[in-house]
């Protein structure tokens, strides 16, 4: 036991020195003496946070810059306005940069008006900013992310002494902007002339979480959900779901600290810090993540629908399914499992960006084929790993991805092993908050165990919607999805078509209602039809 102490002691110290670089600690030279005062990298540091809010006009720097060494009280009116600034103290050219990100990387998601009717402060943007651009497949460039938060502040800011700035200098200040809470509520109604849909009639869509995202290279997400699947348990009430509990390490700023907040290699920052090396990402994930297969996996939260149910190939909860057991998709949205994720981003000629995710987690399960229920266990029931990769290509109006997926489903010590593989493309396209196409085709092929031939499902979707009155914003939306089901041992060959149409009305306030119509057809069970409502508010 004593020999292996020197090995341990290195540990901790290199764990030490890795928790420091992190943290942005430099621990003090060997040859610095006990009492040598070593030299502040930051002399002033009232003066750091408020060169991290950029586009302030001189006089509201020098104001803040005061407020933060001397404590004095805010004034009661707005800022003094330097000639040529917004009626905030911002820089025009900042907020119309600011106005060009949000257009070409936040409404791919979202609409411009529900995210325009929520008011916060700079510090409270700024965080929001940062917990989208850390999504997969966002393709934000950090550059983006605080132009972006100084657009929103100009047309939708919240507190006292010019738009919130000065409570926003505080917040930074003392750390407290680095975590945001966050939740959606969304109430959905489900009715048919057949009731042989699963979970009919009202649902409480429910998500709450919380980030943590500093300067660092280190931050945190956890998101949990009410869950649908609450015939698995005995009570029959709403039983949470955990979606996302994970850490992540941006590598490119554990290297480079000068990409924290933009700054340049000299120290100092622009309006919009480097932008060709902000670009390029390079970040791993580790715990438990919503695992990026398909387009509609980065979709999956209900502050982001435009239908009330996910496509035939992804809706595990909400489908038509006679005993439980028919018609099984592709696999569940969202997916969340297990594991470890790396993302690696990269600048392309013209606008365009690369993205590559590669992950292992534990993956599918099942002891006779894939089990949706056994498949939402937090621990693995063998010893091998599943693996996958996502490939997107795109920029603002247009992205193409790719996805692969595959592992083994048997329980450990079982004689026989059962295979699965995944596979899917997608496409994206935009015009502005005009126009919006979605198409995606996902396919799983699955070992049953009494027979040799493998189960197939598969499917596709394509979906469009179009703005039809601008304010307030009314889109008037279409689906086409199907699913196909091959050699599953139970109904051996069968399918399924669904046409939807109905409106997206964004409400005042950061709440939203949708109103389908949805004609489901099939050979098995002829047609029915299915109305249904969704209100969404997010906060």
């Amino acid at each position: 036991m004593p020999a292996r102490l020197p090995g341990i002691a290195t540990a901790y110290l290199l764990a030490g020195l890795l928790i420091a670089a992190a943290q942005g600690e430099v621990p003090p030279s060997p040859d610095a003496s006990p009492g040598e005062v070593q030299p502040a990298v930051d002399a002033d540091p009232a003066k750091e946070i408020v060169q991290r809010l950029q586009g302030l006009d001189a006089a509201t720097r020098a104001e803040l810059v005061r407020y933060l060494q001397e404590d004095v009280p805010p004034p009661p009116a707005p800022l003094s306005q330097a000639e040529g600034s917004t009626a905030r103290g911002l820089d025009p050219a900042l907020v119309a940069q600011g106005q060009a990100a949000f257009q070409s990387y936040c409404i791919d998601c979202h609409d411009a008006e529900r995210s325009l009717n929520k008011r916060k402060s700079f510090a409270g943007w700024l965080s929001t900013t940062k917990r989208m651009a850390a999504k997969t497949d966002a393709n934000i460039p950090g550059s983006a992310v605080t132009p972006i938060a100084t657009y929103l502040t100009s047309v939708a800011s919240a507190g006292s002494g010019n738009g919130g700035l000065l409570d926003s200098a505080r917040e930074l200040m003392d750390g407290s902007s680095s975590f945001s809470p966050n939740a959606t509520i969304s109430t959905m109604w489900r009715g048919a002339d057949q009731h042989d849909i699963m979970n009919p009639d009202f649902y409480a869509d429910v998500w709450v979480g919380a980030d943590w995202q500093p300067e660092g290279p280190l931050s945190a997400t956890v998101m949990a959900c009410t869950s649908c699947h609450s015939d698995f348990n005995f009570s029959k009430g709403y039983s949470v779901e955990l979606v996302d509990g994970s850490a992540t390490l941006d590598l490119l700023k554990l290297v480079d600290r000068d990409r924290e907040s933009g700054r340049r290699g000299d120290g100092t920052t622009g309006d919009c810090g480097d932008c060709p090396a902000a670009e390029w990402t390079a970040k791993v994930k580790a715990g438990r993540f919503v695992v990026p297969f398909g387009a509609f996996q980065g979709m999956s939260h209900p502050g982001v629908y435009r239908t009330l149910d996910n496509p035939l190939i992804f809706d595990m909860g909400r489908r038509y399914s006679p005993g439980g057991i028919r018609y099984l998709p592709v696999f569940g949205a969202p997916y969340s499992d297990e594991g470890v994720n790396l993302d690696l981003g990269a600048p392309l000629p013209r606008d365009f960006s690369a993205g590559l995710s590669l992950y292992a987690v534990n993956g599918f399960q099942g002891d006779l084929s894939w089990s949706p229920g056994d498949g939402r266990s937090y621990s693995d029931n063998n010893r091998t790993p599943a693996g996958g990769a996502r490939l997107t290509v795109g920029n603002s109006l247009l992205k193409f991805g790719a996805s692969l997926m595959g592992g083994q489903m048997q329980d450990d010590g079982a004689d026989d092993r059962l295979f699965y593989h995944c596979y899917g493309v997608d496409l994206v396209y935009r015009h502005e908050d005009l126009f919006r196409f979605y198409f995606e085709y996902a396919a799983r092929q699955s070992d049953f165990k009494p027979v040799d031939d493998p189960e197939y499902f598969y499917g596709i979707v394509a979906e469009g919607e179009l703005r039809i009155i601008k304010e307030p914003r009314i889109g008037f939306l279409v689906r086409y999805d199907t699913l196909e089901q091959h050699r599953y041992i139970v109904f051996p060959d069968s399918s399924i078509q669904r046409y939807t149409w109905g409106f997206t009305v964004a409400l005042p306030g950061p709440t939203s209602l949708m109103l389908n119509h949805e004609i489901w057809t099939s050979s098995d069970f002829g047609e029915f039809h299915l109305l249904g409502a969704r209100w969404v508010a997010s906060f």
